[in-house]
């Protein structure tokens, strides 16, 4: 059984607002979820500005968090440089040429009093 507060209780979403893959969302499916050029990431980038793994969202202590892998690259989280920061929902981060926005959703294991339906 996962802590209360787990990773499994929340939703999280990279949206791409800008950059050559815009419109495109990828899904953070596991606690340590890498991007950048690829290989090995878990969603890659065409995209001469990035690294091969530039960046990697963690949960962690109840909180997403990102880090900076590529050293001299780069990556803003709105409009700020950062080698590490917590993420919030509606956050942007900058990576090379795109620009995503993050979404971040607590979901309850449990549906609340009167929200069950029947099958």
């Amino acid at each position: 059984m996962r802590e209360r507060g787990g990773f499994d209780r929340y939703v999280a979403s990279l949206i791409v607002v800008s950059g050559d893959a815009e419109g495109e969302e990828h899904r953070v499916e596991r606690p340590r979820w890498l991007l950048g050029q690829g290989p090995d990431v878990d969603a890659a980038f065409e995209d001469s500005a990035m690294a091969p793994k530039h960046t990697a969202i963690e949960f962690e202590a109840g909180r997403f968090r990102l880090s900076d892998l590529a050293g001299g690259a780069g990556t803003r989280v709105n409009g700020a440089p950062v080698e590490g920061c917590d993420l919030h929902h509606g956050d942007r981060i900058e990576i090379g040429s795109h620009v995503f926005q993050i979404l971040i959703e607590r979901v309850d294991a449990v549906p609340a009093f009167g929200a069950m339906t029947s099958l």
